[in-house]
C-alpha cells in the first residue's frame, strides 16, 4: 500500500511499468487523468462516500492525479499488485504543448 496525500497539488506524469493497482480515496475528492496512446486525456473524479471512491489503474499506464478544487485536501490510498512496481516520471514535454 502506498498513501498519497496531496494539499493543492498535483503529481507529476507518471506510470508505474511493473504493477496495475487501485486507488482508494480516503478524503476529499481527486481527479485522476489518464493520457490514451493518441494523448486523449480521460479523467475521473474520485470521491469520498461515493459509489467511485476507487478507481482501478492498469499496469503502464500514463496517469496523474490532481485535488479537486482549490480548498481541499485529498487523501487516497492505492494497492500495488507487485512488491516492486516502480515509478517512471515522464517529462511534461513527452506529450505536446497540451498537458501542463
Amino acid at each position: 500500500m502506498q498513501s498519497y496525500n496531496m494539499l493543492l497539488g498535483v503529481s507529476m506524469q507518471h506510470t508505474h511499468p511493473r504493477s496495475a493497482y487501485l486507488v482508494f480515496v480516503v478524503g476529499g475528492w481527486l481527479v485522476i487523468v489518464l493520457i490514451g496512446s493518441n494523448n486523449t486525456l480521460f479523467a475521473q473524479v474520485v470521491r469520498l462516500f461515493e459509489l467511485d471512491t476507487c478507481l482501478f489503474l492498469l499496469k503502464g499506464l500514463v496517469h496523474f492525479q490532481l485535488i479537486k478544487g482549490a480548498k481541499y485536501l485529498a487523501n487516497a490510498m492505492a494497492a500495488f499488485g507487485n512488491a516492486n512496481a516502480g515509478t517512471m516520471v515522464m517529462p511534461v514535454t513527452l506529450f505536446g504543448g497540451g498537458v501542463d
